[in-house]
């Protein structure tokens, strides 16, 4: 399975709010030069938490942005092992080996501390 690029913190896109015992943060992320891996990996690209953001308890990502294709990308909901995961334009998972690099995405992702 590929490893997704790098994803980078916008500048001045840090949200801070408090709810309930902890306090919740958003950022708005994105992955420079697409997901990272040439090759689309079956069950979707591993996430890797920004390191700004490390120590933090991951809570969601929501992709904001579509591909330039008629690829869209969705956050695969798990919280313990977060992948984005690669829709056709019919809905379907992309095939293992489609070519994703070209793809750039912008997500919101949320942590609480």
């Amino acid at each position: 399975m590929g490893a997704t690029g790098t994803p980078t913190i916008l500048s001045g896109t840090r949200l801070e709010c408090t709810i309930g015992p902890g306090t919740m943060e958003e950022y708005l992320i994105t992955f420079a030069g697409g997901s990272g891996a040439t090759d689309y990996a079956t069950n979707g690209q591993p996430f890797t938490m920004p390191s700004k953001v490390k120590g933090t308890e991951f809570d969601s990502l929501q992709v904001l942005s579509r591909s330039p294709f008629t690829r869209a990308w969705q956050w695969n909901g798990s919280r313990s092992a977060p992948t984005l995961v690669a829709l056709d334009a019919f809905a379907t998972e992309e095939g293992a080996g489609t070519t994703v690099n070209t793809d750039t995405l912008t997500c919101l992702l949320r942590v609480r501390r």
